[in-house]
C-alpha cells in the first residue's frame, strides 16, 4: 500500500481558501463589514454630511469631464433664446 502524499497548494488556491474560510465566518457570525450599509426597517437610511467643492477644485482633482459637442451646445443656447 502506498501512503497519500500532501500535495504543496499553489499561491492562488491558498488564498481561495483563505478567503472562503472568512467569508464563511463572518457569515456565521453575522457581522456587518467595514462600510458596510444595511438597511434598517427595509429603508437604507444615509445621511450626505459633506460639502460641494469648487469647479476649480474638482477640475484639479478629476481633470474637464465636460464633454464638448458642438451640437449640443448650439441647440442649448437655441433654447435659451
Amino acid at each position: 500500500m502506498t501512503t497519500a502524499k500532501k500535495t504543496p497548494i499553489s499561491k492562488s488556491m491558498e488564498y481561495k481558501f483563505e478567503a472562503a474560510l472568512r467569508r464563511s465566518k463572518l457569515a456565521a457570525a453575522n457581522t456587518p463589514l467595514e462600510l458596510e450599509v444595511r438597511p434598517t426597517g427595509g429603508k437604507i437610511r444615509v445621511i450626505l454630511s459633506g460639502k460641494p467643492i469648487s469647479r476649480e477644485k474638482q477640475e484639479s482633482v478629476f481633470s474637464s469631464s465636460a464633454i464638448n459637442i458642438p451640437e449640443f451646445r448650439q441647440t442649448g443656447t437655441k433654447l435659451v433664446k
